[in-house]
């Protein structure tokens, strides 16, 4: 008896080890198509401590309350080549993925191709 209750500790302790590294790690970003404003962060939004490009969006939230997120564009080759935005309307591929908690939150946009409007 005592050797069965203790193969069943074994195996307990094991399927707990295992349901939290499963439960820890992060699901891969599905590329997503963003539609907004690239606009200077600093200069434009007055928000943050130095120039960088993100993508303005409007929206509803559940509640029908309109609800305006910034994309803050990662340094990629893409985001190189495309630049400043300077108040253009563009459609950028990529993955997003928020960085940060509740009111430091920022979403990381690392755009695979940005086309201007």
């Amino acid at each position: 008896m005592k050797k069965l209750i203790s193969a069943l500790a074994t195996i307990a302790v094991a399927f707990t080890f295992t349901t939290g590294a499963v439960a820890g790690e992060k699901k891969e970003a599905k590329e997503r198509t963003i539609k907004g404003k690239a606009v200077c962060a600093h200069c434009d939004l007055s928000v943050g401590g130095s120039c960088a490009t993100v993508i303005q969006t409007t929206g509803k939230n559940k509640d029908g309350k309109e609800v305006k997120r910034l994309y803050w564009l990662a340094d990629n080759e893409v985001a190189q080549k495309f630049g400043r935005g300077e108040g253009r309307e563009v459609f950028v591929k990529g993955k997003v993925e928020a960085k940060g908690e509740k009111k430091d939150r920022k979403l990381i946009l690392t755009a695979s191709s940005i086309k201007a409007k």
